[in-house]
């Protein structure tokens, strides 16, 4: 494709594509002299059912853009109204490339332990079984995704023990991106679960090498999350790289995920960059309590308004086997079914619930089905042990979500 310089009196293309909400794409017009380094050079030309969009975009900013739903390709835009561009034929297509989803948190190794009940404060109990598995809620949430078929780079760090080696070896026979893993002196993440007889579970989580994932360590990877669909992280990093994550993610226009675990008390700026919050109880009730008000319990609506006041355009409560709450700034409100299932394991089922939420939202489906969608990947990982074994595939899911049930 040749290089162009959009005129009112000639044709323009589309050279540049990113994403901007999840199943949404901003098309910028100009060509790749004009835009630079962060243009698209190839445009799908096969023939396709076309239509005329009637969309004009002004061209005083450089910069004007257009959503477009994603997977169609504008192919061509002539002159219109005088200082704007009108777009033109529009191809119906698949897009040529999934654009990956980056999960930035804590690589772990679980040390499971089955006891017969919780232990009190000072007790000793016996316990059944012991294993050990690839955790870290950043890692589980890649593994979710990558069992999902879906395209995912992981940013974080290994510590130099024998962990560290098992740790990528793993994630990487996953499918799961380590262009932004590196490995430094010390420990690895580490967490500490004990497991009842009805899959509940208590967690010590150590950080090792994740309290090493810095703002300086996002800014050396910053080109991963600029070419990302979606932003996944929790809070088993520190908080400041938090901040610069969502000040990345605002200036890159990619929108973020936030999964408030273990729940730290977090500025305002990064509430307000968050795309998707997504506590359990026990997260949500510590954020409601810190804004100061007061919430009956099983209020889900209340306490998702509450999170919402707070700066996240959408949330979305996680409430185990009772199912989900979904809730946006724009009005949706839509309770989400738990899928009737026998309980082994829940250690991972937010994180798996995360991963497909993402997934779904990237596959381009509403939010109440990405939720749909996340539940059954939530339920199916719930019924096997470990955390990062415990993730389904997407044939799983889908059987699951034909089922009736």
């Amino acid at each position: 494709m040749g290089r162009v310089h959009p005129t009112l009196q000639d044709y323009a293309l589309i050279s540049r594509i990113r994403n901007s909400e999840a199943g949404h794409a901003v098309v910028v017009i100009g060509g790749l002299y004009t835009y630079g380094t962060e243009a698209v050079d190839e445009f799908l030309t096969d023939p396709q059912p076309m239509r005329s969009i009637e969309k004009e975009v002004p061209l005083s900013d450089p910069h004007s853009n257009v959503q477009i739903t994603l997977g169609t390709t504008v192919t061509d835009a002539v002159a219109g109204s005088p200082g704007c561009l009108r777009l033109g034929r529009v191809e119906h297509t698949m897009p040529t490339m999934q654009r990956t989803i980056v999960v930035v948190g804590s690589i772990n190794i679980d040390l499971v332990v089955n006891a017969e009940r919780m232990p009190a404060a000072g007790e000793t109990v016996s316990g059944s079984g012991f294993q050990t598995h690839f955790g870290g809620k950043g890692a589980n949430q890649a593994v979710a995704v990558a069992r999902l078929s879906y395209p995912v780079e992981m940013i974080g760090k290994l510590g130099s023990d024998v962990f560290g080696e098992h740790l990528r070896a793993y994630l990487a026979s996953a499918g799961v991106g380590m262009e932004g893993v590196a490995t430094v002196e010390g420990s690895s993440g580490t967490a500490v679960i004990v497991v009842d007889p009805l899959g509940e579970n208590r967690i010590v989580v150590v950080p090792g090498a994740n309290a090493q994932v810095t703002p300086d360590y996002l800014d050396l990877h910053r080109h991963l999350i600029r070419d990302a669909g979606m932003v996944l992280t929790q809070l088993e990093i520190p908080v400041e790289t938090i901040e610069r994550l969502a000040e990345i993610c605002a200036e890159e226009r990619v929108p973020l995920m936030l999964d408030p675990a273990p729940p730290k008390r977090i500025p305002a700026s990064v509430f307000e960059g968050i795309r998707w919050l997504t506590p359990n109880k026990t997260e949500a009730d510590f954020y409601v309590a810190q804004s100061g008000l007061k919430i009956q319990e099983n209020m889900p609506d209340e306490t998702a308004s509450c999170l919402l006041r707070q700066g996240a355009a959408g949330v979305i409560l996680k409430m185990g086997s009772h199912g989900a709450y979904l809730a946006t700034r724009d009005g949706i409100r839509e309770e989400v079914k738990a899928f009737p299932v026998t309980a082994v394991d829940t250690t991972a089922a937010g994180d798996a619930f995360n991963g497909a939420f993402a997934v779904g939202l990237m596959l381009g489906k509403p939010p109440a089905a990405s939720a749909r969608f996340a539940a059954a990947a939530a339920a199916l990982s719930v019924t096997r042990q470990g955390a990062q074994d415990s993730m389904t595939s997407r044939e799983e899911v889908d059987k699951l979500l034909g089922s009736g049930i």
